[in-house]
């Protein structure tokens, strides 16, 4: 084959880079990444990828990689190869294919194979062929099965080389840890490498068009509903996205161990199988033999690949004799006939156990004795024991870690872990990968992984239990510090760790994070693993905490939820039935049930919005974009069906349990439904004399009365429960009651009070979580110098805990953004700006506690940036609540009319007459709310909207400019006073 370009011309059946017709010294590597890097000039290669073609027997090369590149760049010129973050490539020429590829033809497609793989030539041919027939519309799915060892994994790497040599893009992603138990896991990652690939657009950096794949987009994109068409439209959103991929240019997927695979990933998997038989996708997928742990659903999964005709099974048998022996003398042979003899005896075949036996039998000098194992033993203990027990005690320590945090691990949380410091964990891991137990993993500094699956097995097996349970432990406490509120998809993790760690200790905090995990599965269509994860809760229910009779019968519920949302209402029924067996011939009380019920759902921090009309497409209730928007509109309907099932049982237990799940977890903006039921709920408080739960009750209700501008309701139900204190003394509650002045006070403008009583709550929760405490306390004061105009005071705080925090990053950000604002550092305020806006404010409204908050404080922002766009998708975003006021949930503050922030968007995007509107309404609010702070900040942001206008509205906007003076002077709001004097 001849690819020219410029004045350039290779000729690779010669090996020759030829410049105006004069051969060019090149090395061979550099001609062979060359040419692979034209043959797809039309995406970017990652780092990865071409490590894994060119250098496949090496742990880290990336020096090497990096090296070749700007050896190519100084013969082609430096702007011939792009290059962006991570470290992919993408070759620039415009490139004519003098004699089109003979695709059936091994010379034309050499693919870079290692020394050591020999003996699958057949096996390796039927997946090339499998490759060429996918490239020509006829793709499908390729399982390879085998023992572990076997060389299921090596085959599957042998294969992508082969159609990245082609031409042809490869994608791998392998199961097996903690990560990979995240719904749709290696589906995810999957579009994720390949949309890193994808070249960008010159004037918006964008992805193109026909390679938007997003998952988030794409979760987004079906129809929303309860029942199980939305993961239909889902399934058929994903596997149009591949096919599309696959019919602009061939497309291998790899699926490494699918054994140890997400349900969720394996059901995708069988649907796309039915639609990729006329296409140019090609999935190869590996898997065991199923052993007898795995849990049901991927038997059945794996099994319905199996029986689908457009799904070619390949059983990868063990080497035979000859096969071993050549494989023996490819690894360097120098073993004694006897030795081999002993290998050959004890691996069976197996090609892991072969180069072990061997290199033990080497590293004894050919020792028969050494090479085989006892009749009967495990070979992999007879393999690994002795070579463990000969590494030092630190080295043994920390492999024990390693192996509880799983086969592919973060070596900064297991150096924690460890209790070693960073030097001498270091040194151990040096030892452990001279003895072969781990290697690290090319391109990731921080991340390490076993060697095999079988050697982190039989380590962590060996490993005590009670070491297992104080690693799993320390390790769960490390993450749960470092993810704080919002662990994301660390939740699997952290289920994983605590379960391990589980004893009548932790037995609470491991239930309540498996719980945790198992509504974050399911608000992302992960039905199966979602029930999957609630079935461990009930067995560690049962084996620690049997009396939590009213925890099980919930998960019971949720169970049925899940059931229905399959579309097995068998099971759902049968699930309710378990429930009503728990609960007993006897309906209990509201109060007893019902307020352990509340506090489990009180922990559940989702999304907060109402649906979309389905049918016509139109508001008719305030939308969260998305993807939060989705999460949320299920699980409300999924509540209100429950809220349905349970009045027609007649429990008044399963009924205050259902309202509390919808009052919690569904906390409205917009929220006259919710006051009706909000007053429900403190009615059956009452009839079931539940003290505890009646404060709970009324706590919802000021949110509600307050999102709604009712402040009479709001001081009424403060004052009840202030009063209800002397027969619930609980320090939670005295906190709450201080948090609820504060909050109050700060509405009217009273300062100094509202700080006075931030400081009382401090005290008065002393005995609570700090993190709660402090955190509230932080909030309320951000608050109240936010009201007197003085947020640049903090900026050096917020600034520091920015730097240092893990969660709430857009919340922060948004508030640092405003404070440069004050301070008029405008360039700064619009780099954070910048950052917020990215993906139409993604990261914002990818937050579900506090996205609104982060929104409207972003008004100001917009407006003293004359941000037109930004406030555009703001505006957007926040007008459906245009007649709410903005409170925070528990709540802990109040900022005043929506409308007012409406305004100062709308003037941001130069619709003054719509920010007039929006004015006017937000000062009558403000008023009816008796927010003083609020009127006048209004009052001043409408002054300067109209002094920028004609006579008339000028006129009035030195009255207003007046008014905002007089109140801010009486408030001692001396920031605010600053800035209207500037003005006026």
């Amino acid at each position: 084959m001849h690819y020219r370009f410029d004045d350039f011309e290779i000729d690779l059946p010669k090996r020759e880079l030829r410049h105006e017709a004069a051969p060019v010294s090149i090395k061979p590597k550099d001609l062979d990444v060359l040419a692979y890097l034209i043959r797809c000039r039309d995406r970017f290669a990652t780092k990865d990828e071409l490590l894994d073609q060119f250098w496949p027997e090496l742990e880290t090369f990336e020096a090497v990689l990096t090296s070749t590149v700007s050896r190519l760049r100084r013969i082609l010129g430096a702007d011939a190869i792009r290059s962006i973050r991570p470290c992919s490539y993408r070759f620039t020429r415009s490139v004519n294919e003098v004699v089109p590829p003979p695709l059936s033809t091994a010379e034309s497609v050499r693919a870079p194979s290692t020394a050591d793989f020999v003996g699958r030539n057949n096996d390796l041919a039927r997946l090339r062929e499998a490759i060429d027939t996918a490239c020509q519309g006829s793709g499908g799915v390729f399982l390879i099965a085998g023992d572990a060892g076997v060389g299921k994994s090596r085959l599957m790497e042998e294969a992508t080389r082969y159609a990245r040599a082609r031409g042809v893009e490869a994608l791998i992603a392998r199961a097996g840890d903690e990560n990979s138990q995240i719904p749709y896991y290696l589906w995810k990652r999957t579009l994720a490498d390949y949309a890193a690939g994808r070249p960008q657009t010159a004037n918006t950096g964008a992805p193109s068009r026909d390679a938007e794949l997003d998952w988030s987009a794409l979760e987004s994109s079906a129809p929303i509903s309860a029942g199980s068409d939305s993961r239909l439209a889902f399934f058929e959103a994903v596997s149009s996205a591949f096919l599309r991929a696959a019919a602009a240019a061939p497309l291998v997927t790899a699926f490494d161990d699918l054994h140890a695979a997400d349900v969720a990933s394996l059901q995708l998997l069988c649907f796309i199988t039915r639609r990729c038989a006329r296409t140019r996708l090609l999935i190869i997928g590996t898997l065991r033999d199923v052993e007898p742990g795995t849990p049901q659903p991927v038997v059945t999964g794996l099994a319905t690949l199996r029986r689908d005709p457009r799904c070619a099974f390949h059983l990868l048998a063990p080497f035979t004799q000859s096969e071993s022996i050549d494989y023996l003398e490819h690894l360097g042979g120098g073993v004694t006939a006897g030795a081999q003899a002993a290998i050959l005896a004890s691996a069976e075949g197996n090609p892991f156990l072969l180069r072990e036996c061997w290199r033990r039998a080497r590293d004894s000098d050919g020792d028969k004795s050494e090479a085989a194992h006892q009749p009967g033993s495990d070979v992999v203990a007879d393999l690994f024991g002795p070579r463990l027990a000969r590494l030092s005690p630190v080295c043994s320590a920390v492999l024990s870690v390693a192996a509880a945090c799983g086969r592919e691990l973060d070596a900064t949380l297991a150096q924690r872990s460890s209790g070693y410091s960073p030097s001498e964990f270091a040194d151990a891991i040096d030892e452990a990968r001279r003895a072969r137990f781990i290697v690290a993993v090319r391109g990731r500094s921080t991340q390490l992984r076993f060697s095999h699956q079988l050697v982190r097995d039989f380590i962590y097996e060996r490993c005590p239990a009670e070491l297992r349970r104080q690693v799993h432990r320390r390790a769960a406490e490390i993450l749960e510090a470092e993810c704080g509120d919002d662990p994301g998809e660390r939740l699997a993790e952290l289920a994983v760790h605590w379960e391990g760690a589980i004893d009548e200790g932790c037995a609470e905090r491991a239930i309540e994070r498996i719980q945790e995990l198992s509504d974050w599965m399911g608000n992302r269509l992960g039905f199966e693993d979602a029930i999957g994860q609630l079935e461990r809760c009930l067995a560690l229910i049962d084996r620690y905490r049997p009396s939590w009779e009213a925890r099980r019968w919930q998960i019971y519920l949720l169970l049925a939820y899940l059931y229905q949302r399959l579309g097995d209402q068998v099971a759902a029924d049968r699930a309710l039935d378990r429930m009503r067996q728990t609960l007993g011939p006897q309906s209990p009380p509201a109060g007893g049930r019902s307020g352990s019920a509340l506090r489990l759902f009180a922990t559940l921090e989702l999304g907060v919005e109402l649906p979309r009309d389905i049918a016509t497409g139109e508001i008719d209730r305030p939308v969260l974009p998305p993807p939060q928007q989705r999460a949320s509109i299920v699980g409300l309907r999924m509540a209100t069906n429950g809220l349905e099932r349970a009045r027609r049982h007649g429990d008044a237990a399963i009924v205050a349990s259902e309202l509390a799940q919808i009052c919690w977890r569904i906390q409205d903006v917009c929220s006259a439904e919710r006051l009706a039921q909000s007053a429900e709920l403190l009615a059956l408080a009452r009839a079931g004399r539940d003290r505890d739960f009646e404060q709970e009750a009324r706590l919802l209700r000021v949110h509600y009365l307050l999102v709604s501008g009712d402040i009479g309701g709001v001081d009424a139900e403060i004052a009840a429960f202030g009063a209800a204190l002397t027969q619930t003394p609980d320090p939670l509650y005295l906190w709450l009651h201080k948090t609820l002045l504060a909050m109050r006070t700060h509405l009217e403008g009273r300062f100094a009070e509202s700080e006075a009583y931030v400081y009382e709550a401090a005290a008065a929760g002393v005995g609570l979580p700090s993190a709660l405490t402090e955190r509230t306390m932080s909030m309320q004061l951000f608050a109240i110098r936010t009201s007197q105009g003085n947020t640049a005071e903090l900026l050096p705080i917020l600034e520091m805990i920015l730097a240092i925090s893990q969660t709430h990053q857009s919340a922060l950000r948004g508030a640092i953004a405003a404070a440069l604002c004050e301070l008029e550092r405008f360039d700064e305020a619009r780099a954070h700006l910048g950052i917020l806006s990215a993906n139409r404010f993604r990261a914002v409204f990818d937050s579900p506690v506090t996205w609104f908050a982060t929104a409207v404080g972003l008004a100001r922002v917009c407006d003293r940036l004359a941000a037109r766009r930004e406030a555009a998708v703001l505006y957007a975003a926040i007008l459906p609540y245009a007649s709410t006021c903005v409170a925070s949930p528990l709540p802990l503050n109040c900022y005043g009319a929506t409308a007012g922030y409406l305004a100062l968007l709308a003037g941001a995007m130069g619709q003054k007459h719509k920010a007039a509107s929006h004015f006017d309404a937000a000062l009558a609010t403000n008023q009816r709310l008796r927010a003083w702070p609020a009127v006048a900040h209004t009052q001043f942001e409408y002054a300067r909207l109209l002094l920028r206008g004609t006579r008339t509205p000028r006129a009035r906007g030195r009255h207003l400019l007046r008014q905002a003076r007089i109140t801010a002077v009486d408030l001692e709001m001396s920031g605010l006073v600053k800035w209207i004097d500037a003005v006026g």
